[in-house]
């Protein structure tokens, strides 16, 4: 295959890619969440699910999406993990 029909079909394709990307971020409702609690922050789309088990060690969220069958975990410590890498000289 020559160089200008392999960039015509990688053009082709990646379009291709894109528009499917659009469609499928149209499907979903417009109307965000926000979550905001103990310095943690983010927003996420109104068709996931979001619980928490937090405690006084880790927040603990987890974000479910029943259609697309997808969870998303998120931990987050409240103290650092105490890991030194490099010891001082």
């Amino acid at each position: 295959m020559s160089p200008a029909k392999c960039i015509q079909l990688i053009t082709v394709l990646s379009l291709l890619v894109v528009g499917a990307g659009f469609k499928t971020a149209s499907q979903f409702s417009s109307d965000p969440k926000h979550f905001e609690k103990d310095g943690l922050i983010f927003d996420y789309t109104s068709n996931w699910e979001l619980s928490a088990q937090s405690n006084a060690a880790a927040q603990q969220l987890v974000l479910t999406e029943k259609t697309l069958d997808a969870q998303v975990m998120i931990i987050a410590l409240r103290s650092g993990l105490g890991l030194r890498l490099c010891r001082p000289m």
